[in-house]
């Protein structure tokens, strides 16, 4: 027997916490501007959501439109928030 489940947006599972808040949020650990990373963010959403783009590629993406060279130290914030998001 296979199965196959489709959530439309918060139907079963969500994404959404309200008791959670980060101390800094991802634009500003990475030193970016939150109009540029909602900008790209809101831009790459959909892709995101059939995974047909990777999320560190995405804010490598927003590091790019903000003009910040990706270095080692930014790698390493990356993949902080890659594995924060995988853990939430």
């Amino acid at each position: 027997m296979q199965a196959v489940v489709f959530d439309l947006y918060e139907t079963l599972i969500t994404e959404f916490d309200p008791d959670w808040r980060p101390e800094k949020t991802p634009a500003e650990r990475l030193g970016v501007q939150g109009e540029v990373f909602d900008r790209v963010w809101r831009s790459r959403k959909a892709a995101l959501m059939t995974q047909a783009v990777d999320y560190r590629d995405v804010v490598r993406e927003v590091c790019q439109a903000a003009g910040i060279v990706i270095d080692a130290r930014i790698e390493t914030v990356i993949e902080d928030l890659y594995s924060e998001r995988l853990a939430a």
